[in-house]
């Protein structure tokens, strides 16, 4: 999906969103005010008017809802607090185990979204709090392994995430999260015409 132009004018930005068979997540980082919670409205409003690629969106925000109230509001899915966030990848993961096992008994290849099974977008706005040991002492490490399981096989049954945060690195993330994460996608890329 096209984003808009560059901010130097050159070329438009584009998020990845859907390929032949997979339903794509990525990594968003930014520091306050640099607009990693409005590129996240922007992929996740385009994703869920889309007609062609269902898609429920599900939103957590690490701060409590603050990053963006529009998706607060709108989002399929809201988790405004630690426990909330887990119970959503809780939710995803079990999706994703039941797509697979789907897929295998009816000898499907990928994931094609459709009415009756949308793509599941989970969206974790400043993920370096529920990822803390920190911050969520109490959870931390069942949400780095879900975070990391479904980044590196939910995308193949169309269950993906999109994290964002204001850590300059994923250092506090699962290394397999930072593995899968890196190959998901790229923030923006450009799109030739």
């Amino acid at each position: 999906m096209t984003l808009g132009p560059y901010a130097d004018g050159e070329g438009l930005a584009a998020w990845r969103a859907y390929t032949e068979h997979r339903l794509w997540g990525g990594y968003v980082q930014g520091g306050t005010g640099s607009g990693k919670s409005r590129l996240i409205e922007s992929v996740a409003m385009s994703l869920a008017a889309s007609a062609s690629h269902p898609t429920v969106i599900l939103y957590g925000d690490g701060q409590g809802g603050a990053s963006s109230p529009l998706l607060m509001a709108h989002a399929d899915f809201r988790a405004r607090t630690h426990q909330q966030i887990l119970v959503m990848l809780e939710g995803m993961h079990l999706v994703m185990l039941l797509r697979q096992d789907e897929n295998a008994i009816a000898a499907l290849e990928g994931f094609t979204p459709a009415g009756d099974r949308p793509g599941l977008l989970g969206i974790i706005d400043e993920c370096h709090k529920p990822m803390s040991k920190l911050e969520n002492a109490g959870a931390w490490q069942r949400i780095q392994y879900l975070a990391s399981t479904i980044a590196r096989e939910g995308g193949k049954v169309g269950v993906a995430l999109l994290l964002a945060s204001q850590a300059p690195t994923l250092t506090r993330l699962a290394v397999r999260a930072r593995r899968a994460l890196r190959r998901s996608d790229r923030i923006c890329s450009p799109v030739t015409g």
